[in-house]
Order: structure tokens, then C-alpha cells, then sequence
């Protein structure tokens, strides 16, 4: 796991700890604040921050094994969706408390943010099951170019 793969995989975790306590905050705090409706919407954002934090970090542990584009793509497509979504789910429940009930567009965030995460869930269905091909992973591994033997500079049987 390079460095980019341990960043991911803290990110990722890190999203499923902050989730964990947005779910505290609403049901300690926000309870007696905003309405049980409310409590719901915030709940959603809460659950969707955790399933796609802990994609991100499966995700960030299975580079090695499968091709990289899919998975980079998809785990910029969650982390974009999981900001929209969730972000907006987040002000939409707790407009009351900041005075946001003027701010009719964020409600338009939240599926831009919906349509991400399911863009990613579809990238990694089409795409990211694929697996890299072993013998270009061992030569990677080795600082070689895949699929053909290195050329010694004179060596003339070699084309």
C-alpha cells in the first residue's frame, strides 16, 4: 500500500468516525432542537456518510488487486457525493437552528450528491471488478515495462 492507498484508507475511517458522532450529536443534541423529521433527514445523511466512508476504505485496501482508474474515480465520485449529499441533507434538518429556511437551492444539492455516489457504485459494477493483469503488476513491482524482457544495451538477440 503506497502512501496515497494509507491516506484513502485514514480519510475513509476518518468519515466513519465523524459519522458516528454526527449520529450522536443528532440524537443527544439535536433531539429536543429540531423536529423527529428532521432527525430523520440528518439521520440519512449520517448512515450515507458511513456506508460510502467504509467503501472508501475497502476501497483504499483493494488497489493492488484491481485496476486502479475505477477505483480512483469512484472513490472521487463518493467523497464529491458524500459532501453534496450529506451536506445538504445536514442544513436541510438543521435550517431552523441557523436560519437558513430562505436557502431554497440547497434542497438541489442533495440529489446532485445522490446521483454521484450512485455514479460510483456504477463505475466500480462496470469497471472497477476487473483484475489487473498479474504479470503487468509484478513488473510494476519492478520498475519494469510489462509483457516484454529487458533490453540489455548489447545484447542483438534481442529485438
Amino acid at each position: 500500500m503506497d502512501i496515497n492507498n494509507r491516506m484513502l484508507l485514514r480519510f475513509g475511517l476518518g468519515l466513519c468516525a465523524f459519522s458516528v458522532i454526527m449520529g450522536a450529536f443528532a440524537a443527544h443534541l439535536l433531539k429536543d432542537e429540531i423536529t423527529h423529521e428532521n432527525i430523520y433527514v440528518f439521520d440519512t445523511g449520517t448512515k450515507y456518510m458511513f456506508y460510502h466512508a467504509l467503501a472508501i476504505s475497502f476501497l483504499s485496501l483493494s488497489f493492488r488487486k484491481f485496476k486502479q482508474e475505477p477505483f480512483e474515480l469512484a472513490i472521487s465520485l463518493f467523497i464529491v457525493g458524500i459532501f453534496l449529499f450529506t451536506g445538504s441533507l445536514y442544513a436541510l434538518s438543521t435550517q431552523s437552528l441557523w436560519g437558513g429556511e430562505s436557502l431554497t437551492f440547497i434542497g438541489g444539492i442533495t440529489p446532485i450528491g445522490g446521483i454521484m455516489l450512485i455514479l460510483g457504485w456504477v463505475i466500480l459494477l462496470t469497471r472497477g471488478l476487473k483484475e489487473e493483469d498479474p504479470m503487468k503488476m509484478r513488473d510494476a513491482r519492478k520498475g519494469r515495462k510489462s509483457g516484454r524482457p529487458q533490453r540489455l544495451k548489447d545484447d542483438p538477440i534481442i529485438p
